[in-house]
């Protein structure tokens, strides 16, 4: 169902409406028996409003057309399509109702399979168009992972600019639905890129990503933590060494403390996943250390 998927996310990063009905699935598209229930089920497919055209594949010359609908007592009052389409060999065909439902893709529904997938919780950052997903910490790589839509839109450009959480995250990695957006609209560096269409797949019902392709591009580039943001317990270690009669857990208390109160710049996260920015927090620990070793003068 891989390749089915592809498609779909393909169909949701589009700027135009695109929808599917059982004739488009299952007679010209081909889909694996059964894969717009599983779909539907994983909230991916949505069903729409129903189309007035109707896919007529039985016809001698198979075309799309606009059947009548009335009820139909040989059909126990049901409605019905009726349509002539004027081929001797044809008369008059009768359609069943559900011909007419179509079904397009969710992005709500995509996006949080997504997030379910990546164990995070979905927060939208553009309408419609960027969300934070969740976070990936591998292989010493941390990163906060977001997920894009319409990145070959001609308004990329100010969809990053409007991005406000995204350009604030101090790590972060970017899943297109499908077409990456281009180089130049990256004002503070371009982050790591992929595309969700080409990691992701499905197994046993569940939306699978696979983001080794992330995590090797990642490597590439270094991980950022060494590069110039702190862990909180490599912080308190630094702060630690200045101040030699500091213990660790009231070097951590104090750092936290200071975190809070915006003293350094930070990446906005809590706990295991706050990191520090080492620049702004080695002014602190310059004037910490100062402030220190006054007491230690005054006494």
């Amino acid at each position: 169902m891989t390749p089915l998927l592809r498609r779909l996310l393909q169909a949701a990063d589009r700027d135009t409406d695109i929808c599917w009905g059982i004739d488009e699935m299952y007679t010209l598209g081909n889909w694996p028996a059964g894969s717009h229930e599983w779909l539907v089920k994983m909230g991916i497919l949505k069903e729409i409003q129903p189309s007035g055209l109707v896919w007529l594949w039985e016809c001698v010359d198979p075309d799309w057309v606009e059947p009548t609908w009335l009820p139909d007592a040989r059909h126990d009052g049901r409605i019905m399509g009726f349509y002539a389409c004027g081929n001797e060999w044809c008369g008059v065909h009768v359609l069943e109702h559900d011909r007419r439902r179509q079904w397009a893709p969710s992005i709500d529904g995509i996006v949080s399979a997504v997030a379910k997938a990546l164990g995070g919780a979905n927060k939208e950052v553009v309408p419609q168009r960027v969300w934070l997903v969740g976070t990936m910490n591998r292989d010493g790589a941390y990163r906060e992972l977001f997920l894009l839509r319409g990145g070959g839109w001609p308004d990329a450009a100010t969809m990053i600019h409007c991005a406000d959480r995204l350009l604030r995250s101090p790590a972060p990695a970017v899943l297109a639905l499908d077409e990456l957006p281009p180089p130049h609209i990256w004002t503070s560096g371009k982050p790591p890129l992929i595309a969700l269409s080409e990691i992701t797949g499905i197994q046993d019902g569940v939306l699978h990503i696979d983001l080794q392709p992330l995590i090797a591009q990642l490597t590439a580039r270094c991980a950022w933590d060494a590069d110039g943001w702190l862990s909180v317990t490599e912080a308190a270690e630094l702060l630690m060494h200045d101040l030699p009669g500091l213990e660790l857990k009231t070097a951590r208390a104090r750092i936290s403390a200071a975190a809070n109160r915006g003293a350094f710049k930070t990446n906005h996260l809590k706990r295991e996943q706050r990191r520090i920015e080492a620049l702004s927090f080695n002014s602190w620990r310059l004037v910490q250390r100062d402030r220190d070793l006054d007491a230690e003068e005054d006494e």
